[in-house]
């Protein structure tokens, strides 16, 4: 009876496979089922089970799993059955296996060399077998991969080799796909004019219907992804209040479809990273506490790692920088721990800014120097200019004011090349004020001047606000 039980659930997962099956209807099957699915793989792994058959099991249920964001319990039986793979090795059900295997590792533990090496043992399967699906989803694994380990060239790689794959299918949905992934890494290189129409071709093309598979296969909700993305863009460009606008779209958008793993990677890079830097406080507060609680209760902890530095940095802006140093230590230690170094420069500055505030400068040239190190040596580009501003800060308050002066000058020529006005804006505030300083009001107020012209929009932001003050400041010599 319980074989017969074990195989009406391996049959049912079967028919589950099929991709014209609805998507509600997909995940109501699997999700009613649940039960009799884990009572079937505790028979098959068990002494008097059929490891074979729990293999077959195991594999119908990776695309549930992931699509679910049940993906403790995908690595957890995952394992199981790759320790008791037999004469199924170098099969597809191999190649499915360590797929899901590979994308929730890379999820719940990071970039780490387990979650490579079921990649690229899925993707050598793949390749092996000629199915192109799969060779499909593990460059898009490995793609995700690679850009959270802060190798972005290689990243870049793997989603050139990805539109290579779907060039000749003439697929919507996979030509979507790929315009987002190389929108993404785009985006980390800094090329944010290319980087912001990729990702909005992406949000435009692709296909709601296949929204089930496409959470299965990415490992997130392309359109909330893309909608991070292209608020980045429009972000650094100087389009703050469509960046806001995005960013709101990019929350609603994951709400609506109820994925953990979308709504953590919108909560993150809105609530996290663009309203904390255009001064949201109230936005930010209740969307981090947010993040927080999702990826502690999807065991998501590279997300949970993220939001620890958000929330670090959030007190800190509201004045406790003490709790904002210990919180965005820990976090960067969980980054660290977990392999996902994508927002670790990133959070490194803001560690060294914080510390500067409360007269540990040379603390905070530390940190700040191992940002720079680590965006100099992964093409961590987007950042850059910050890096560089926020040390020539820290040193202008030691007092060495020739470094600080080349370096706010080297992130101005940075963001000017980049087209990042907003970092260009940051940039020439800091080096404005710096030559105030120095009793230069007229080069100051020319350098800021035409940058502060340059925006159509988000006035009520604050370091907009700020650049409006300096220059009345400037002009009456203050």
């Amino acid at each position: 009876m319980r074989r017969l039980h074990a195989e009406v659930q391996r049959d049912l997962l079967r028919r589950t496979e099929d991709a014209t099956t609805p998507p509600d209807r997909w995940c109501g099957i699997s999700a009613s089922q649940l039960g009799d699915l884990r009572s079937a793989l505790d028979w098959a792994f068990s002494p008097g089970g059929d490891p074979s058959l729990g293999v077959e099991l195991t594999a119908g249920a990776m695309d549930f799993w992931l699509a679910a964001s049940l993906l403790t319990e995908c690595c957890e039986w995952g394992g199981k059955a790759l320790a008791r793979i037999g004469a199924a090795a170098a099969t597809r059900l191999e190649m499915i296996l360590q797929s899901g295997l590979g994308m929730a590792l890379a999820l719940t533990k990071g970039a780490n060399n387990d979650a490579n090496a079921a990649l690229m043992k899925a993707l050598a399967i793949a390749q092996a077998l000629g199915d192109l699906e799969y060779q499909r989803r593990a460059a898009c694994c490995l793609w995700q991969f690679w850009g959270r380990a802060l190798d972005f060239r290689t990243s870049l790689a793997f989603a050139r080799r990805y539109e290579e794959l779907v060039r000749a299918a003439g697929d919507p949905a996979a030509t979507a796909t790929a315009d987002w992934m190389i929108g993404l890494a785009q985006t980390a290189l800094a090329e944010h004019v290319d980087a912001s129409e990729r990702p909005r071709r992406a949000i435009e093309c692709y296909p709601g219907a296949m929204r089930s598979r496409e959470l299965v296969h990415l490992g997130a909700d392309l359109r909330a992804s893309a909608l991070c993305h292209l608020a980045a863009n429009l972000w650094l460009r100087g389009l703050l209040d469509a960046a806001i606008r995005t960013c709101h779209r990019a929350i609603e958008h994951a709400r609506d479809i109820d994925h953990p793993v979308s709504l953590c990677l919108a909560l993150v890079w809105s609530a996290g990273i663009l309203f904390l830097n255009l001064g949201m406080i109230d936005a930010a507060a209740r969307y981090i506490s947010e993040l927080i609680a999702y990826a502690e209760k999807y065991a998501l902890v590279p997300f949970r790692a993220v939001g620890l530095c958000a929330q670090g940095r959030l007190v800190a802006m509201q004045g406790d920088s003490g709790l904002g140093v210990r919180l965005l230590r820990s976090g960067i230690e969980g980054m660290q721990e977990t392999g996902y170094q994508l927002f670790a420069p990133l959070f490194l500055t803001e560690l060294a800014d914080v510390l500067g505030s409360i007269g540990c400068v040379d603390d905070g040239i530390g940190e700040v120097d191992r940002a720079l190190q680590r965006a100099a040596a992964t093409d961590y580009l987007w950042f850059m200019p910050e890096i560089l501003r926020v040390k020539g800060r820290l040193l202008a308050t030691s007092g060495d004011h020739g470094a600080a002066e080349d370096l706010l000058l080297r992130s101005l020529g940075q963001a000017r090349r980049q087209q990042a006005l907003y970092w260009e804006l940051r940039s020439a505030i800091s080096t404005a004020r710096l030559w105030r300083e120095r009793g230069r009001h007229s080069d100051a107020h020319s350098l800021l001047r035409p940058v502060y012209a340059s925006f159509t929009e988000g006035f009520a932001t604050a370091d907009l606000r700020t650049a409006e003050m300096l220059l009345e400041q400037l002009r009456h010599g203050n």
